[in-house]
Formats: C-alpha cells, sequence, structure tokens
C-alpha cells in the first residue's frame, strides 16, 4: 500500500504536515478513522486517571493537555474539511496551539471527561468524512493561508493523532 505522500499532491497540504502524512498509508480514511480510534481508546482507558496530571519534563504539556489537544485539532481539521467540501471560499484562520493548550484546562478535566470528548470528536469526524462524496473530497480551501483538500484533512488528523500516540508511548507511559 502506498504511503499518502506518494499519492497526495503537495498542493493539498502545507509542507509543515508532511511529518503527519508519512505516517499514513493511502488507504480509505473513514475505515482508519474507526481503526485508530479503538486502538487508542484502548492505550487512554489503561492509563491510570492519576497519569493524566503527569508532564515528562518540565514545560512539557501533561498527558490530559496533550489529549485535548488532540480533540481540539481534530475539531479544527474536521471544520476545515466541512467548510472546504461546501465550496466554502472563505479564507480559514490559523491556531496557535500553545495558546490554546494554555485555556483549555484540561488538567481540571476528569480520565472520563477527556475519553467522552475524544470518542465524541472521532466519531464526529467519521461521520462528516462518511458524508463526503468523491467531489467533496477533491474540494480545495485555505487555511492558515496555505491550500488544503479535504482528503489531506482527513490523513492529516490520521497522521498527527498517530504522531502524538507515538509520544505517548514513548515519553508518558510510566509502566
Amino acid at each position: 500500500m502506498p504511503n499518502v505522500l506518494d499519492v497526495l499532491s503537495k498542493s493539498e497540504y502545507a509542507s509543515y504536515y508532511a511529518t503527519y502524512l508519512e505516517k499514513v498509508d493511502f488507504n480509505e480514511p473513514v475505515k482508519m478513522l474507526i481503526e485508530d480510534l479503538e486502538d487508542q481508546l484502548k492505550i487512554i482507558e489503561a492509563i491510570p486517571e492519576k497519569d493524566f496530571s503527569y508532564r515528562y519534563k518540565k514545560g512539557k504539556w501533561s498527558l490530559a493537555e496533550l489529549l485535548v489537544h488532540l480533540i481540539d485539532s481534530e475539531s479544527v481539521f474536521a471544520y476545515r474539511a466541512l467548510t472546504f467540501s461546501r465550496n466554502d471560499r472563505t479564507s480559514l484562520p490559523g491556531f496557535e496551539q500553545n495558546d490554546w493548550v494554555a485555556k483549555s484546562n484540561a488538567d481540571r478535566l476528569s480520565k472520563k471527561d477527556i475519553i467522552g470528548l475524544f470518542k465524541t470528536c472521532r466519531n464526529h469526524t467519521i461521520a462528516l468524512f462518511k458524508s463526503f462524496d468523491e467531489e467533496q473530497l477533491q474540494r480545495i480551501g485555505t487555511a492558515s493561508k496555505v491550500l488544503f483538500s479535504v482528503r489531506a484533512l482527513a490523513y492529516i488528523i490520521l497522521g498527527h493523532n498517530r504522531h502524538h500516540f507515538e509520544i505517548i508511548n514513548k515519553y508518558y507511559l510510566l509502566s
């Protein structure tokens, strides 16, 4: 199976996202969104609640903050996909992830709350991408002053989560 970077045109995503896209094979995105949700939930659910406040280094996000960052980012990417799929030509702004995390109050959320948000966000993303036809997946829009295709955003969501779950596995799992 080819990698997404071998199939997508470079005009469908910002070069910054290649780091995430290299983690994804070119396959049915909805199927992978469902599979990744199941796999990632198993990891999150196995982590003791007390470890959600863990920071592997001073100045790094807590596990709760990292998970809320994933939820926030997926929500933004899904909104971009919805906007572009509707052929809306509005140029969408970027977002500053560190500012968002700082204002997220993630460390005040319970494990149950974070898991609920994670599931709800991903299930919305799955339903949204299931609703798109091939023409909608090919549509292009502008966010952060860069062009993105709707289909590239599905793969960015997948790759972004996979990137951060590699970090979770490496730095946050304490057992």
